[in-house]
């Protein structure tokens, strides 16, 4: 139910995300497309794991940059996803 090795403190059921935190201040939200957001030392790591369970980490200051133009559109997609899903759990 939780990425992180911590306890779960609380669960929380809302539709269409499933937030928790656990004691050690991290929080998870899991999305119905099966993919999950951590967020992590005070909200300044972001952390994703889409449908395919690979793990990608960014510090919240590189994901609000203005994105390089030579970035490949397949990584400006995923970033505009993980931007997406913070702002929908906000």
């Amino acid at each position: 139910m939780f990425f992180c090795s911590g306890l779960v403190t609380m669960f929380f059921r809302y539709v269409p995300i499933f937030p928790s935190q656990s004691i050690m201040t991290d929080s998870q939200f899991n999305y119905f497309d099966h993919t999950k957001l951590i967020l992590s030392e005070g909200g300044l790591v972001v952390s994703f794991i889409d449908k395919y369970h690979v793990l990608r980490t960014w510090s919240l200051e590189a994901l609000l940059a203005p994105m390089d133009p030579d970035i490949k559109a397949r990584e400006k997609k995923r970033v505009e996803s993980v931007l997406h899903k913070i702002a929908y759990a906000k």
